[in-house]
C-alpha cells in the first residue's frame, strides 16, 4: 500500500487487516488497533489496565516527558474522574483507549483533533479516523445526511465547508465529539454497547485577575512549545495576525516559520510582508509556500482517498504545497483555537442569552437548510446547555470549540496529514480554561489586551512590527460608526434570532 494513503490514521476492529501489514499493531482487549507507520502509538500496562496512546501528548510543566511516560500516567488513572484528571493539563493530538476487563473507554485531546468515527457492525465495535478507513471493515451506507449535505448550496459556497462534530452521513455511523469519552462494553456472550458520554467541563470557571491570567496562561504556553521543541524541529505557521504571533513568541526564535501564498499577493500584503520582517528581524529561517497551483493527478487521488469529504481544491492544494517542506520531519505549528479565548462569535458585545438550538442555526446561516445539522445542533445544545449553567462556560466558547475545532479544524488536520503532523499549543483544556477565566473585556477586540500583554511577557520586541494594522484600525472606525448610529436610532443589533 502507499505510504501517503491513510497516512496518520488508524482503525480497530474486531479482526486483524491483511492488507496493513505495515501498520503498528497492539492488542486492545478482543480488538487489534492499527495504526499507520508515521502516527506515534505508545503502549502501557499497569496491574490489570492498558493504555494505548495514539498520536503525541504533551506536559508542559514536565516537557521532558515522553509519550511513555504519559501513557503509564494514563494506565494508573483508575477512574474517569482521574483520567479526566490526567488528560486535564496535556497538549498535543491524540486519543487514549484504556481497557479494563470488559470495558474500553476512549478519550480525545482536547479539541478532538486526532478524530475517532465509530459504529457497531454485527453487534460489535469498530473505530477509525474517518469513515473511508472504518468502510474497509464494514459497509457503509449513505445517509439521508449524504444527499442533504452534497446537494446543498453551503458547499457550493463554502470552501472550508464542514459538519458538526458527533455525526457522519453514512447510516450508524458516529463522531466522538470534544470533552466527551466512549465508553464501550464488551463480553462474548453480549453485544458490544457504546455510550458517549460528555466529562468537561465539570466544574466552575476559576476567575482569575488579568496579571493572574497572564502569568499562568504564559507558563503553559511556553512550556507546551519547549515540550514540543524536543520531540520535533518546529516550523510556525506566520501571519499577520494576533494568534500566530503569540504561538511565535513563546516558541522563541530558534524555530523556522511558513506563511502561505493562497490568492493574490497584493491582496495579501501584511500576511506577506509581516512575516518577513520578522524574520529579517530576529534572524529565524521563514519559507513562502506558494499553494495556488493546481493538484497534479496522481496527489489528488491519493488526497481524495484519504477521507469522505476532501477539500482537495481548497485545503488540498495547500497539503501539496507543504509536502515537500515538511518531508524532512518537520512539525508544523498552528494558532487555531484562539478563536475559542477571543469570543469569535461575539466579537465586540457581551455573550447574548441563548434559549435554543435555532440561534446557532441563525449563526451559521448556510447550515438553516440542512435538516440533519438542525437535528445534531440541537441534540448538542440541550446536552452542553446544563454543564455551561453548573460550570460558567459560554456556549459560543463551546460551541466553537467543540465544533468549530472537533469538526472544521479536526477534519482540516486530517487532510493534511499526508503532509505533516501538526501541532495546535491551544489544544490544551487548562490553557483555554486560564484564558476563559479572565474577564472576557480583556479579551475582545480591538484591543485583546490579554493577548498583548502574553506577547509582552514572552517576547516583547514581537511587537515591533504591527499586528494587522490596517484592518485593527478600520475595525475601530467601523465600531465607532456603527456604536454611534446605534445610540442614535438609525441602526439596530442584528444579533441572531432564536426561531
Amino acid at each position: 500500500m502507499n505510504p501517503l494513503l491513510f497516512r496518520r490514521q488508524f482503525i480497530l476492529s474486531p479482526k486483524p487487516h491483511s492488507r496493513l501489514k505495515a501498520w503498528q499493531h497492539a492488542k486492545a482487549g478482543p480488538y487489534t488497533l492499527l495504526v499507520h507507520p508515521d502516527c506515534p502509538l505508545t503502549c502501557a500496562t499497569h496491574e490489570n489496565r492498558t493504555a494505548l496512546l495514539v498520536g503525541y501528548a504533551l506536559d508542559p510543566r514536565k516537557p521532558k516527558a515522553t509519550d511513555a511516560d504519559l501513557a503509564m500516567r494514563m494506565a494508573r488513572s483508575e477512574t474517569v474522574e482521574g483520567i479526566s484528571i490526567c488528560l486535564y493539563g496535556l497538549s498535543g493530538r491524540f486519543l487514549v483507549f484504556l481497557i479494563e476487563r470488559d470495558t474500553m473507554r476512549i478519550f480525545p485531546d482536547a479539541c478532538g483533533l486526532r478524530s475517532l468515527f465509530w459504529t457497531l457492525h454485527d453487534g460489535q465495535f469498530y473505530a477509525a479516523s474517518q469513515p473511508t478507513l472504518l468502510g474497509k471493515k464494514v459497509t457503509l451506507t449513505p445517509s439521508v445526511a449524504y444527499d442533504q449535505y452534497f446537494k446543498s448550496q453551503y458547499i457550493k459556497n463554502k470552501p472550508e465547508h464542514y459538519h458538526p462534530a458527533g455525526v457522519s452521513l453514512f447510516e450508524g455511523v458516529h463522531q466522538l465529539v470534544p470533552n466527551h469519552y466512549l465508553e464501550v462494553a464488551t463480553g462474548r456472550k453480549q453485544r458490544d454497547r457504546v455510550r458517549h458520554t460528555r466529562f468537561y467541563p465539570s466544574r466552575p470557571l476559576t476567575r482569575l485577575s488579568l496579571d493572574e491570567g497572564v502569568d499562568a496562561f504564559t507558563e503553559l504556553l511556553s512550556g507546551s512549545l519547549d515540550a514540543a521543541s524536543r520531540r520535533s524541529r518546529l516550523a510556525v505557521a506566520l501571519s499577520a495576525g494576533l494568534d500566530s504571533r503569540l504561538i511565535l513568541a513563546a516558541a522563541g526564535p530558534f524555530v523556522s516559520a511558513f506563511t502561505f501564498i493562497n490568492r493574490d499577493p497584493a491582496e495579501m500584503k501584511h500576511d506577506l510582508d509581516i512575516p518577513a520582517a520578522l524574520a529579517e528581524r530576529f534572524g529565524f529561517a521563514h519559507h513562502v509556500i506558494d499553494a495556488r497551483k493546481p493538484l497534479d493527478q496522481r496527489f489528488r487521488a491519493f488526497y481524495n482517498a484519504n477521507t469522505d469529504i476532501p477539500h482537495s481544491e481548497h485545503w488540498g492544494r495547500r497539503a501539496r504545497a507543504m509536502h515537500d517542506l515538511f518531508a524532512n520531519g518537520q512539525m508544523a505549528v498552528k494558532g487555531d483555537g484562539g478563536e475559542i479565548m477571543r469570543r469569535y462569535h461575539y466579537r465586540y458585545s457581551r455573550h447574548p442569552r441563548i434559549t435554543s438550538h435555532h440561534y446557532f442555526l441563525n449563526l451559521l446561516k448556510q447550515w438553516k437548510g440542512i435538516p440533519f445539522i438542525a437535528h445534531a445542533l440541537r441534540d448538542w445544545f440541550n446536552g452542553v446547555r446544563p454543564s455551561a449553567e453548573r460550570t460558567g462556560h459560554q456556549l459560543l466558547d463551546l460551541f466553537y470549540w467543540e465544533h468549530g475545532m472537533g469538526g472544521w479544524m479536526a477534519r482540516n488536520q486530517l487532510e493534511w496529514d499526508i503532509s505533516q503532523e501538526v501541532f495546535t499549543p491551544f489544544n490544551n483544556r487548562e490553557l483555554l480554561e486560564i484564558a476563559l477565566g479572565v474577564d472576557e473585556l480583556h479579551r475582545r477586540l480591538p484591543d485583546n489586551t490579554f493577548f498583548i500583554r502574553a506577547i509582552e511577557k514572552l517576547w516583547p520586541d514581537l511587537l515591533l512590527e504591527p499586528i494587522y494594522p490596517q484592518k485593527t484600525q478600520s475595525r475601530r472606525i467601523r465600531k465607532g460608526i456603527k456604536k454611534l448610529l446605534m445610540k442614535i436610532g438609525i441602526l439596530r443589533s442584528k444579533k441572531p434570532r432564536e426561531s
